[in-house]
């Protein structure tokens, strides 16, 4: 029999395209994901005033995102929002596709994508912004000042406005769903092995 392998992450969907686990399968594994952590979406509503120039502190020239989770914060903004006219500034190609993926009316603009992390993006930024427009950075709980310093410090304060739009905590039920699957039906232990996604994951459950 294969020997099976926890991870500790929120596998992808569909099945058939995490890497992950297709790896693993293909070296003799028997994979399983596990979440151990869960993401709470917030702020949509400001959100969706700001990119509709709604809001009292008036619109934006561009949005940046640096994650998965805030693209799914712009997708459950306003399924009406035309986001083709508003500039994106990205993290990576995967980024750029979740955008073009998940949003209705997905943006025409999207910069930066061969940034491999947020410290280059905020570089790429600081040669393609000026100090007269203002960027909209999409941000988590747990967002490092890499980018914002940068920014703040090449073109000023006043460029870039962050807004949380996401949460991150420890998965309400990890504990129950990590007893029935290192014991499974038998109540015999099946796993060989445990990894680790995230330090995270292990601080919070």
């Amino acid at each position: 029999m294969a020997p099976r392998v926890l991870l500790l992450r929120t596998p992808a969907t569909p099945p058939e395209t995490d890497r992950y686990e297709a790896a693993l399968t293909r070296a003799s594994f028997r994979p399983l994901s596990l979440p151990s952590l869960e993401t709470a979406l917030e702020n949509l509503e400001l959100l969706s005033c700001i990119v509709r120039g709604k809001a009292k502190e008036g619109t934006v020239d561009g949005v940046i995102v640096t994650s998965a989770r805030a693209v799914d914060a712009c997708a459950n903004a306003g399924a009406d929002i035309d986001w083709r006219a508003m500039r994106f500034y990205v993290v990576g190609p995967a980024t750029a596709a979740a955008l073009l993926a998940r949003l209705p009316n997905p943006p025409q603009d999207i910069r930066g994508m061969e940034s491999g992390t947020a410290e280059q993006l905020a570089r790429y930024i600081l040669q393609n912004a000026t100090r007269e427009e203002r960027l909209l950075y999409l941000t988590g709980d747990k967002n490092k000042e890499t980018l914002s310093r940068i920014v703040a410090d090449g073109l000023g304060e006043g460029v870039l406005r962050e807004l949380r739009v996401y949460a991150t905590h420890g998965a309400r039920d990890f504990e129950s769903s990590l007893k029935r699957a290192l014991r499974g039906e038998s109540g015999t232990f099946l796993f060989l092995f445990l990894i680790r996604f995230s330090r995270r994951s292990a601080r919070e459950n």
